[in-house]
């Protein structure tokens, strides 16, 4: 007594084979999740949209200590400028990446540090 014809069979096992594992999904899951999409945008303080811009190891320096973040010229955590013709425009009016051990970058011009502005400091 036959139960399945050979063809049905094959087909079957074929439909099976075909199917992905449950931990092939869950590691495609896992990747999706793990590698979001990079951003090209973002916001500063009053809301503009701004590109982002690669911060530049220009020669600035900061204060030894001064805590990792971004700081306006003015609240006087940078205390070298650095090499002033890689951004446009007065290098006081510029935002800089400090870190403790007091290297520095220079992201440029950034509307709420000009005029002396201290927004952000760290």
């Amino acid at each position: 007594m036959k139960l399945f014809s050979p063809l049905i069979l094959l087909s079957a096992l074929s439909l099976v084979a075909s199917l992905p594992s449950p931990d092939a999904e869950a590691e495609a899951e896992a990747i999706a999740i793990a590698e979001p999409a990079p951003l090209n945008l973002e916001r500063d303080v009053e809301g503009a949209t701004l590109q982002k811009r690669a911060c530049k190891y220009n020669g600035c320096a900061c204060k030894k200590g001064t805590p990792q973040g971004q700081y306006c010229w003015a609240c006087s955590a940078v205390t070298k400028v650095g090499d002033t013709s890689v951004y446009s425009g007065a290098f006081t009016g510029w935002v800089f990446e400090c870190s403790p051990s007091g290297s520095c970058c220079a992201y440029g011009p950034r509307k709420s540090c000009a005029g002396g502005k201290k927004n952000p400091c760290g």
